[in-house]
């Protein structure tokens, strides 16, 4: 079936004096250009975190309650994502970042992005 959503995985990291910056998105999906169709190597990366942030989805729709949500944490797709976030550019002196996963419905727009997992600050 194909999807009929999109995720975004954004972040943001904690200064070593306390300050924390905004939250940048980080890219899922290639810019629509014929190009891609022929020559895309950024696509492996974007499939292995889109379908990290599926997984985490169901994860949280199907195993994580109230009493374990903590264990999410603990997942392959919780730890790569952060580990991904983790190795980006990040600002001088960061200290800890933070990643969210949004889910959005299309292009057009028409329902607002809803919240899939916003993480803790993690030390780097």
């Amino acid at each position: 079936n194909p999807g009929v959503s999109d995720f975004n995985l954004l972040s943001r990291v904690k200064l070593d004096d306390g300050t924390i910056t905004r939250f940048q998105e980080i890219p899922l999906r290639s810019k629509k250009k014929l190009v891609v169709a022929l020559f895309n190597p950024e696509r492996r990366l974007q499939k292995a975190l889109n379908d990290h942030a599926r997984t985490i989805l169901m994860q949280i729709d199907t195993q994580i309650t109230e009493q374990n949500k903590e264990n999410i944490k603990l997942t392959f797709s919780y730890i790569s994502i952060l580990n991904y976030c983790a190795k980006l550019p990040l600002a001088p002196r960061a200290y800890a970042i933070q990643f969210v996963i949004l889910e959005s419905f299309g292009y057009q727009e028409i329902m607002e992005p809803r919240l899939i997992l916003n993480s803790d600050f993690h030390k780097i």
